[in-house]
């Protein structure tokens, strides 16, 4: 009963984990999206 115990909680940190890693690198990456489209909306209007 251990063992199961034991996979689960690792398996459950490990997913914490990526979701984590994949949350920030989603964030970042529509960071500078939304930075190239408010330069491309500023340089349009001029």
């Amino acid at each position: 009963m251990c063992f199961w115990i034991d996979l689960w909680t690792w398996f459950f940190f490990l997913s914490l984990a990526l979701f984590a890693g994949m949350s920030i690198t989603v964030w970042i990456g529509g960071l500078f999206n939304i930075r190239t489209l408010l330069r491309n909306l500023r340089d349009r209007r001029r």
